[in-house]
């Protein structure tokens, strides 16, 4: 991870303080891994078959398994971690960190209200701690993250045999915040939520299915050729990608998601959206 993040940081320095920040994050979740313990997973042998003719997601939102302790102690580091970050999110850390000690926040009602999308409960809980919702939402989402990716990683198996060219994530129905080519040029699409990936054919809007080559377009800098955005001008939306063919640094998606902003800006100003989750 190392590794990758000076690599990047060799071409694009302006990233320094945001992979800096990102880079312990992305090390404390590993580290957190261990210690988690997730419920085992029963799931009858005909539901992957069922969801998948419905075109249905395997997993509701009320349905993940976390280790809320686990979690919990995470939240409590990146707290750390952010408090050595900008003034903002530095202030924000340390409120919600106070929050939760002197218990005006609980901790599994702000984890329950994330994962089932609660709105109203977020936005209680930002207020009572003083701070943005914005902000809340990302601090806690990256302490259940590892927890998400464990179980969703216990699920992939199956959906093994059960093929999926869709735009969203078989496991959780979220929709892709990047995708990748291998190194054969077959494209993987990776859940912005669960960071499940999984393979779609390389023609067609990922969100939309459009194949029309007059409507769909993708732009690139030939400073960096490892990164491209698709854009579709009939759903109006886009998706970044990573060429893994032309990576000269071990291949971290989550490090790639962060190190393409730019592209993101570049996107946006020329009118397209992403359809990523609102959790994040």
């Amino acid at each position: 991870m190392e590794k990758t993040r000076d690599r990047i940081l060799e071409k694009r320095p302006f990233y320094g303080q945001i992979l800096g920040f990102y880079t312990q994050v992305f090390q404390a979740q590993e580290e957190s891994r261990p210690q988690g313990f997730i419920d085992p997973i029963c799931i009858d042998s005909s539901m992957p078959e069922k969801k998948c003719t419905s075109a249905m997601p395997l997993i509701g939102p009320e349905e993940w398994g976390i280790d809320q302790n686990a979690s919990a102690r995470l939240l409590e580091t990146i707290c750390d971690i952010a408090a050595t970050q900008t003034r903002e999110l530095s202030e924000t850390a340390i409120a919600l960190k106070a929050a939760i000690a002197d218990r005006r926040i609980d901790v599994k009602m702000l984890m329950d209200a994330l994962l089932t999308s609660d709105d109203d409960v977020l936005s209680l809980i930002a207020r009572t701690a003083g701070i943005h919702v914005h902000y809340l939402v990302m601090l806690t989402f990256l302490s259940i993250a590892p927890s998400i990716e464990i179980y969703a990683g216990r699920l992939a198996p199956c959906l093994e045999n059960h093929p999926h060219e869709k735009g969203y994530c078989p496991v959780c129905g979220n929709s892709p915040d990047l995708f990748f080519l291998d190194e054969n040029g077959n494209r993987h699409l990776k859940c912005c939520f669960c960071s499940h990936t999984w393979e779609m054919g390389r023609l067609g809007c990922v969100f939309c299915g459009n194949n029309d080559p007059d409507t769909r377009q993708y732009f690139f800098s030939p400073e960096e050729k490892e990164y491209r955005v698709d854009v579709c001008d009939q759903c109006h939306r886009y998706v970044k990608g990573v060429d893994t063919r032309h990576l000269d640094r071990p291949f971290v998606p989550k490090m790639e998601q962060v190190a393409t902003l730019h592209l993101d800006i570049k996107a946006r100003e020329a009118g397209y959206t992403s359809l990523t989750t609102k959790k994040l």
